[in-house]
């Protein structure tokens, strides 16, 4: 309701200007009461009618003397911009626009207005209708495009989440099976070597029985650990037991024709299974990976065993005429499985993460270069990286939509602004020409020597203090004060100048001047 009010004596503004210059004697209610009443229904209905508050506003246009430039004109103006707002059809919205403008042009033909000046309302009306509602239906579609747009990278977003999650889930399961196989051969050891003891003969009873119980509990244990392994490997497919070593993937690579070099250095016989597992998941996702992104590229792997660490890189460049690639680190196939070595490079950082360890990678010299650092003691490793709250991306579309609205107002506002204030300006001469037209009889009967007070009654609201148009005049009468009038408003001919001169309470002088060529 406040909104309504303000627009409401906003639009109000210009006919209660005219009227309190003017005056409307005793034309108040169709010169003043009227218009208002009708701006505030139109204000009322803009939200559910805009077209039809848009007609109202261009009928009072249209019967304005003034028109096409007039005091509704802002009226017209700012419910066109509404409606462009609210109105979505096209086709709709020119039915519309074309009714409008028929209404406001015919709107004038019972009060005799001129025909020059129909034609002139049927060339400036759909200017001042349909260039606002351009601008509202730009505004619309444009915030449209926006949230559709961000709506589009916050499910990318979301979907990228998942994906992630999902490679660290299925790479933690591979992790659990790797623990199996060499934590469950150390616990069948531990058993294997129980059993020697209950069966020793050098071993009293006593000892017997507790190397029995080792040998029970270990086979327990041993049975356990494949349970636990067999539900997160549950619905995984099998791996084969080939190339399960740094030099397998490379010679099998190397003798299916990719140029592939392995450097090694350091000795790696004390290397712990786990970082032995996670330097050949590394080599393997980063070999695959070139050979289907760089096709033809040459590949160099250098694995290097420290004493509390492991170092695997794994470069190549760019493929023989191509472009230099970004491989997809969430990047996972219909079945769930990375797309080389089964996990992606996410499922390398999560595993390098839980050794305590890291994985970089990136592009190199217009290549790819893939880098893990080891440790051989599990210790605290980096965070994962956390994922972007849910309203992130709502987030930084807010602020693009503000950013994006403050570019708007200062691409269009400044030029809208200027247009407003030299539309204003011609407004200003329009209505200050219209209202200091002296008609030719009213002149011709006006006497030298009537007194001011007569002539005043007979002339109209306005007058200008110098000639409107360059005119051949004399000097005025001696101590006397010259008011100037044109002898028609037409906008297409060319006026004749009347001057009036009063001095001592009277008319003094009157003196009219041809149009100048």
């Amino acid at each position: 309701m406040l909104h309504d009010g303000a627009l409401w004596a906003l639009l109000a503004l210009p006919p209660v200007i005219w009227a309190a210059d003017a005056g409307v004697g005793g034309r108040l209610w169709p010169d003043l009461v009227f218009p208002l009443g009708a701006l505030a229904g139109a204000v009322g209905m803009r939200r559910r009618l805009p077209l039809p508050a848009l007609a109202v506003c261009a009928a009072l246009s249209g019967l304005d003397p003034l028109s096409p430039v007039d005091r509704y004109t802002p009226a017209v103006a700012v419910m066109g911009f509404l409606a462009g707002r609210r109105v979505p059809g096209a086709a709709r919205a020119l039915g519309w626009m074309s009714g409008v403008v028929a209404l406001a042009v015919l709107a004038g033909l019972p009060f005799g207005r001129p025909e020059r000046t129909l034609a002139y309302d049927a060339l400036v009306l759909p200017l001042v209708t349909v260039v606002p509602w351009l601008m509202g239906r730009y505004l619309v579609q444009r915030r449209e495009l926006l949230l559709a747009g961000w709506e589009r990278a916050d499910r990318l977003e979301r979907e990228q989440r998942l994906v992630a999650e999902r490679a660290r889930l299925l790479e933690r399961a591979r992790i659990a099976r790797d623990m199996h196989d060499g934590l469950g051969h150390e616990l069948s050891l531990i058993a294997l070597m129980a059993g020697n003891l209950q069966v020793s003969a050098e071993l009293d009873e006593r000892h017997r029985a507790v190397a029995a119980h080792l040998r029970a509990a270990a086979s327990a244990a041993t049975q356990s650990l494949q349970d636990i392994i067999g539900l997160l490997r549950a619905g995984e497919q099998e791996e084969s037991a080939v190339s399960q070593t740094v030099e397998e993937v490379v010679r099998r690579a190397a003798e299916s024709g990719l140029d592939v070099r392995l450097t090694v250095a350091g000795e790696g016989a004390g290397v712990p299974h786990m970082v032995r597992r996670a330097a050949f998941r590394v080599v393997q996702e980063s070999v695959t990976n070139a050979a289907k992104h760089a096709p033809g590229a040459p590949v160099r792997v250098r694995v290097t065993y420290g004493e509390d660490e492991t170092e695997v890189r794994v470069t190549n460049g760019p493929a023989p005429g191509g472009e230099p690639y970004a491989p997809d680190p969430y990047a996972l196939d219909a079945g769930g499985a990375g797309r080389g070595g089964g996990h992606g490079l996410a499922g390398l950082g999560e595993r390098a993460r839980l050794l305590g360890g890291s994985v970089r990678y990136g592009p190199r010299e217009g290549g790819f270069e893939v880098a893990a650092r080891l440790p051989h003691r599990a210790g605290p490793g980096p965070l994962a990286p956390a994922p972007a709250p849910p309203g992130a991306v709502a987030g930084r579309s807010g602020r693009v939509l503000r950013r994006a609205r403050g570019g708007f107002v200062l691409a269009f506002g400044l030029p809208l602004g200027v247009a407003v204030l030299l539309g204003m300006g011609a407004a200003g001469y329009l209505y200050q020409t219209q209202s200091s037209v002296l008609r030719p009889e009213v002149f011709q009967s006006l006497v030298v020597g009537q007194p001011r007070a007569q002539v005043a009654a007979r002339l109209p609201v306005n007058f200008f203090d110098d000639s409107p148009s360059p005119i051949a005049e004399g000097p005025p009468p001696a101590g006397a004060s010259c008011a100037y009038y044109v002898s028609t408003g037409d906008l297409f001919v060319r006026p004749a100048v009347y001057r009036l001169c009063f001095g001592g309470g009277a008319l003094v002088a009157k003196d009219a001047y041809p149009p100048a060529d």
